[in-house]
Formats: C-alpha cells, sequence, structure tokens
C-alpha cells in the first residue's frame, strides 16, 4: 500500500493512480486549481496548483525538488511528500491569482457566478487580491450568441481550456477553440459553428469563472438565495443524479451531480433545460375535488383518504372498469406503489402507461 504525505499527515492512498491533488483531498487539504478536472486530459495551464514536492527515502531521508511543479500533472507514489503550505507553495499561487487578476474585470457585482466562484474564493482564501498593474485592462468585446443557450463574457476568462477539452474530448464536436496569442488570447467558435451540441450547457458548469454563462439562468436569482436539493432527472430513462436549485417554490436551473453509476459528470441540455413545466402556472397547486360541478381546494388530510374510498367503492361496484394511468414520468418507486395499491384492490384493475413523449431519435 501506498503512503503520502501531505504537510506532514501520511495518507494511505492504497493502489489507486492518484495525482497530488486527489491524493491531497484524501488529506482533507485542498490545493487550489482550475484547469484539473477529472473527467478531462489533464494539461496543467493555469499554474495554480503548484506545490513543493519530495520524497521520503527507504532510510528516512528527504530529498525535496528545488522547483515548486504542478500538482495536476504530478503522480503520487509511495512516499510521495506534497507541501502546500510552505513559503514557497503559497508564493507561487499568489503570483499565479495575481496574474489572472490583471486584465479580470470587477464584475463581482452583477456577474451570475458570484458566490460560487473559484476565482473569487482562491482569491480570498490564497491570494493577493491588490493588483500592482497601472494600465488600463484589456477588454475584448463579449459574444453574447456563442451559442443558443450559452453566453461568452470574454474578458472574464482565464483561458483554463476546460470548455475546448470538453468539447474535443468528451461531446466529440470541438465547437470552442482559442484564437490569438498572449493576452489577446481568447475563446471562440468555429465559423458557422455555434456550441449547440446535445451537451453543451455542461461547459458552464465546467467553467471556474463567470466567462461562460447559461442564458436561461443569466440574470435571474442569485446563488446565495438559492436552496440545493439531491434529485434525478425525469425527463428520460436514464435518471441523471441531479442537483435542483430553487427558492420560494419556484425552480430555477438543474445541475449534474455525480453519479458513476448513471452519467457520470454531465447531463444533456434536454434534462438541464426541460424543467419549466414545474414552474407553470397550469400545474394544480393543492388537491382539488369536484363539489357541485365545481373544483374546490381540499387539504390533502381529507383528500387523501376520499381517493381511496373512491377507488375502494369503485373496484368493489366494478373492478374491471378502474383503470390507473400511470405517467411516463415517474419514478419507478412511484410506478410500483401507485400499481401495488390498485392491484390491491383487485387483479381485474387495469393499469396502462400514459403517452410516451418522443422527439426526434436516439442517437
Amino acid at each position: 500500500m501506498a503512503t503520502v504525505y501531505v504537510n506532514g499527515k501520511p495518507v494511505d492512498i492504497g493502489n489507486e493512480k492518484l495525482n497530488l491533488i486527489q491524493a491531497a483531498q484524501k488529506a482533507g487539504v485542498l490545493i487550489p486549481h482550475y484547469c484539473w478536472h477529472p473527467a478531462l486530459t489533464v494539461v496543467a495551464s493555469c499554474r495554480m496548483c503548484l506545490v513543493e514536492v519530495g520524497e521520503r527515502k527507504p532510510d528516512g531521508s528527504v530529498a525535496m525538488q528545488p522547483k515548486v511543479v504542478p500538482a495536476c500533472q504530478t503522480p503520487a507514489k509511495d512516499g510521495t511528500i506534497i507541501v502546500t503550505n510552505s513559503a514557497k507553495a503559497v508564493f507561487a499561487q499568489q503570483q499565479t491569482l495575481e496574474g489572472l487578476l490583471l486584465n479580470h474585470p470587477l464584475d463581482c457585482p452583477v456577474c451570475d457566478k458570484a458566490g460560487e466562484c473559484l476565482l473569487q474564493d482562491y482569491t480570498y482564501d490564497f491570494g493577493r487580491a491588490t493588483s500592482r498593474m497601472i494600465d488600463d485592462k484589456f477588454a475584448p468585446p463579449n459574444k453574447p450568441n456563442i451559442g443558443a443557450d450559452i453566453a461568452l463574457f470574454t474578458d472574464r476568462c482565464i483561458k483554463c481550456s476546460r470548455c475546448v477539452r470538453f468539447t474535443r474530448e468528451i461531446s466529440g464536436t470541438a465547437e470552442l477553440m482559442f484564437v490569438a496569442r498572449g493576452e489577446h488570447e481568447e475563446i471562440d467558435i468555429f465559423p458557422g459553428e455555434p456550441c449547440n451540441n446535445k451537451l453543451a450547457g455542461n461547459v458552464v458548469d465546467l467553467c471556474p469563472v463567470g466567462a461562460l454563462c447559461s442564458k436561461d439562468f443569466l440574470y435571474k436569482h442569485r446563488v446565495w438565495n438559492l436552496k440545493t436539493q439531491k434529485s434525478v432527472c425525469a425527463d428520460c430513462s436514464t435518471g441523471c443524479s441531479i442537483w435542483l436549485d430553487a427558492n420560494k417554490s419556484i425552480v430555477y436551473r438543474l445541475r449534474p451531480r455525480y453519479n458513476p453509476q448513471a452519467q457520470g459528470h454531465f447531463m444533456c441540455d434536454d434534462g438541464r433545460l426541460g424543467y419549466h413545466y414545474v414552474n407553470s402556472i397550469e400545474r394544480f397547486l393543492r388537491p382539488m375535488a369536484r363539489r357541485d360541478g365545481r373544483l374546490t381546494p381540499l387539504p390533502w388530510t381529507e383528500m387523501v383518504p376520499a381517493i381511496r374510498r373512491a377507488f375502494q367503492n369503485a373496484a368493489q361496484k366494478e373492478a374491471a372498469s378502474v383503470v390507473g394511468v400511470l405517467s411516463p414520468f415517474l419514478t419507478c418507486e412511484e410506478a410500483y406503489l401507485i400499481a401495488k395499491f390498485l392491484k390491491g384492490l383487485s387483479n381485474q384493475v387495469r393499469l396502462a402507461l400514459g403517452p410516451v413523449p418522443i422527439v426526434g431519435e436516439d442517437d
């Protein structure tokens, strides 16, 4: 079993193949990073994860490397020593953040990413927020139509390349690319090829800052006011694990929740943007019963027994006339419970599946 030492703390990583970021996570230590993502290739371009690294020899002696190295690109092995809080590592992190902030606009009060932005968080925890630059910031024009549901705020981009690698490695469509060089480098699309693939919305989740934003959520709500719940996407049989962000009974967005046994790290745009029916004013907000020809609101304490009695009376009178039509949007558990209740009234009760919406073809 391999043992690494994170800031002096031994951590058993077993036989797992981990980089230093992942090994440090096992010790409860965060190594700041922008470009690295577990589902994408390693490029080590942001230089935010620079740490000191050494090796503990069999005789107990320690040999440290003279320079800081990128933790995302360095594999952890038995005896590896990781130092994230030394003066050299802290200075490297501060220098990196100061460089990223040179041309970054102070958009936090109006940026959709405020409150969940890694540039905000890392500047507060690791960086030097005061800039020494006296020249004007480079401010390239924004690209609000980089995709049907994606807007690019070009001057906020930190060139981590997560979005570019996603379109090349995951969606396989490669619409995004870097153009120009130096401080003029920026994200763009190939002419006539907007970022409209079926997984395009994931680049918004991947973006560690507020450069790529969803038009569906843009300027709708502040993230710190949202209440986040675990949920499951009901739009297809994959059953993607999701985070549901809502406030005051209004759903504002859906985000993928990592589940290696379902969809992994990402979700499709059909599921991501297919939640608006939840907020429809045509939905019943409370149980309604027909009294004297009119629909009248009733509390659940009265409605549930009334529904049970109505089904029982109908089944006793003529069970074959009772039909349960199940919505295709029910979870397996919900459908099972309803079917169990109806079949418990009589085996002659029939079950049917409601119309399954079909748009396009399977990929």
